[in-house]
């Protein structure tokens, strides 16, 4: 009894792990196009023509690397969809960064900002004091405690909502550029702190503790630009 015991534990973790393996290396490298031509009574003629893209479980974060992804949207865009539906897992849905104690970090870039720019905002998040000495006073730096940094791309933070009601975003960064500094912000920032980041461009939830609660706007063309 217990030999078909162990031989039914020995069949389920090689099932388990044949599953984990395709999924990390094999089917999530698999992406190939299908064209299938749609023809409906019901839809209206002006419509002839329309090209949708639809993708389904890219499952970003399991296999599915940054540069798997952006080969993926340059086949996406060389179609020249008039729509691009997204159904399933775009995400892999997993914690993909924490930390105990430090900064959450909501992290924006727009027009103009540089490598050398990113450095200065490296050194200042490293040295602000605002967390609590012995007397209460907000007098130690996120070195001083040992903290860690949770590093959140945030493209929304220069929404601009001056006229109507729907927000502008056209002095955020164009996606491609910002991705570079963004990664070059986060590689840096780890030379000297516990950095764990969470997915660019990606539909995220962030959980955030804030103790305080303090929020502090740090704006490279306050500090550095003027």
């Amino acid at each position: 009894m217990w030999q078909k015991i162990l031989l039914t534990i020995i069949v389920l973790i090689v099932i388990s792990l044949l599953v984990f393996l395709y999924s990390k290396y094999i089917g999530a490298k698999m992406f190939y196009v299908k064209e299938y031509p749609l023809y409906s009574t019901t839809i209206d003629d002006s419509y002839n023509g329309l090209k949708i893209a639809h993708l389904s479980d890219i499952h970003y974060g399991l296999g599915l690397t940054k540069n798997d992804l952006e080969k993926i949207v340059k086949d996406v865009n060389s179609l020249k969809p008039d729509i691009i539906v997204f159904t399933g897992d775009l995400v892999n849905n997993k914690v993909n960064g924490s930390i105990n104690k430090g900064y959450v970090l909501l992290v924006g870039f727009t027009h103009g900002d540089t490598t050398d720019i990113v450095d200065k905002m490296i050194n200042k998040i490293l040295n602000l004091r605002i967390f609590e000495d012995e007397n209460d006073k907000m007098n130690l730096s996120i070195k001083d405690i040992n903290g860690s940094i949770l590093s959140i791309s945030q493209f929304t933070l220069y929404a601009d909502s001056k006229k109507g009601n729907r927000p502008s975003f056209i002095n955020a960064m164009k996606p491609d550029e910002a991705s570079k500094l963004y990664d070059y912000f986060n590689q840096e920032l780890s030379k000297y702190i516990e950095v764990n980041t969470g997915i660019f461009g990606s539909d995220m939830k962030v959980e955030i503790y804030n103790d305080g609660p303090v929020t502090i706007i740090l704006d490279s063309d306050e500090l550095f630009k003027k």
